[in-house]
């Protein structure tokens, strides 16, 4: 169904081979993690028996995030990371609905029903055995000893679920088929003490990709209670415009209805944005001010001047006559083509406008509403605002330097308040060279940043460890 919905944990478990009972020792204390990781497998490849050799079993939720568990699936189903050898207890996904669905928040906003969580193994002196889920993000030890744990179990099962190399080319090729998968994700429940940390990828991408950034975060323990991490994905063929538009929609919708009293300051003033590629564009527009200048480069006429029905009117001031968003308060840029990419134009322009099925919603207009405000009224749209109504224009497009949407970015001023810093990678590190492959330094260079630093890396620096040095820094600001 939708995108990171996740599979049954029984079905999974079906798929594959039940391992045999584990030899659980006598004597009471917790068990070893290699005793723990054979019952717990065990234990769930069975459909969870009240008894495991002979003795009761039962499991106890001490997550924070958790409640009337339902089902798990053990890590080493799904995930390749390291097993924390001589730490206590081990690692996997924990269910809280037996459809395994998300939990819908709005229309387009999802909040995780199942989570990571570090289940621990003791022996009772009455002989029975106890499972306790914990999270290892809130407490990373349990009487001294430390917690085995796994920052990116959330990511791995998601791929597991989806690869993400599909996705990433169908919402490219397809972004209609995928519009009802726009939207926010959030990590956890709503925590109104905590700061919104929203990740928003880019072209030929999902929100899995953040996969090593967003589990290194997570993994500080300050940063963790401090941010909330929530992900906005959107199909990334759509013109970008028009998804900086849905991502302002979404986002007010959310805030009104997670703070419908207007009281949470974490996420009034100081929602927090880190933004990969394409995904700073959308960041940027959202905070732009003088919108005029984005919608003269479609119309020659006031819109108010212009015959439409009011729904085409409301919608073109949505999207091209916005207010910006005044919750965001610092932003953090990895490898946005702020002036475009070369590599957006030519023969990868034409493939892109072959290939790629854009959206007929743009503006909330069709190809043949489009075409009656052009031929009832000539002149009324410039030959840019054509091209975009009649469904020419793909997010491809709209990365040439050459683009409308572009050249009136970089004359819409960023509104005051909010802190910008842009982090810029070269292969060379430094600002010589060939930039990152993919965003030459002259485009990815923002002048009126705050901060601006060059890493070593190629364009998928979000990958990197360095970028994830440089972006902790600055959330810890």
């Amino acid at each position: 169904m939708r995108l990171f919905v996740i599979a049954l944990a029984l079905v999974l478990a079906a798929c594959s081979s039940v391992p045999d009972a584990p030899q659980i020792p006598d004597k009471t204390g917790y068990l070893t993690q290699r005793t723990t990781r054979q019952l717990v497998e065990y234990w769930a490849g069975n459909g969870y028996p009240d008894t495991v050799a002979g003795r009761p079993i039962r499991l106890v939720d001490e997550h924070p995030h958790l409640e009337n568990i339902t089902g798990l699936t053990p890590a080493e189903k799904f995930s390749k990371d390291d097993k924390n050898p001589g730490h206590l207890g081990t690692v996997a996904m924990m269910h809280t609905r037996e459809d395994l669905k998300l939990k819908q928040i709005t229309s387009q906003a999802w909040q995780f029903t199942s989570q990571p969580a570090t289940i621990v193994a003791r022996s009772e002196r009455d002989g029975s055995l106890k499972l306790t889920a914990l999270d290892f993000r809130e407490n990373n030890q349990l009487g001294g000893l430390p917690l085995a744990s796994n920052f990116r179990l959330p990511f791995d099962f998601a791929e597991e679920q989806e690869p993400s190399s599909i996705v990433h080319l169908l919402t490219l090729l397809d972004p209609a088929g995928w519009s009802d998968r726009r939207g926010f994700y959030l990590a956890t429940e709503y925590d109104p003490e905590k700061i919104p940390l929203i990740f928003i990828h880019g072209l030929l991408s999902t929100p899995v990709d953040f996969e090593f950034l967003a589990s290194t975060i997570a993994s500080k323990p300050d940063l963790w209670d401090r941010y909330q991490f929530w992900f906005y994905f959107y199909p990334t063929g759509d013109p970008w415009v028009l998804t900086a538009a849905n991502f302002r929609e979404d986002f007010r919708v959310l805030v009104r209805t997670l703070d419908p009293d207007k009281n949470d300051r974490p996420l009034r003033k100081e929602t927090t944005i880190v933004a990969h590629s394409m995904g700073g564009l959308i960041t940027r527009l959202s905070l732009s001010e003088e919108p005029e200048k984005l919608y003269q480069k479609y119309f020659n006429r006031p819109v108010d001047d212009i015959r439409l029905l009011p729904y085409q009117r409301k919608r073109i001031r949505e999207q091209l006559l916005f207010e910006p968003l005044e919750e965001p308060s610092k932003v953090i840029f990895l490898a946005t083509p702020h002036k475009g990419a070369g590599l957006a134009g030519g023969p990868l322009l034409w493939l892109a406008q072959k290939l790629v099925k854009a959206p007929a919603r743009i503006l909330g207009a069709t190809l043949s509403t489009a075409q009656n405000i052009a031929f009832a009224e000539p002149g009324i749209l410039t030959q840019q605002g054509a091209s975009l109504l009649s469904g020419n224009e793909v997010s491809v497009s709209e990365l040439n330097p050459e683009s409308a949407a572009l050249q009136a970015l970089n004359e819409m001023p960023i509104r005051s308040g909010v802190e910008l810093h842009n982090i810029v990678a070269t292969i060379t590190g430094s600002e010589r060279g060939l930039g990152d492959w993919v965003v030459p330094y002259t485009s990815a260079k923002l002048e009126q940043a705050d901060s601006q630093t060059i890493v070593r890396s190629g364009h998928w620096l979000i990958k990197d460890k360095e970028t994830a040095e440089e972006v902790i820094k600055l959330l810890r600001r």
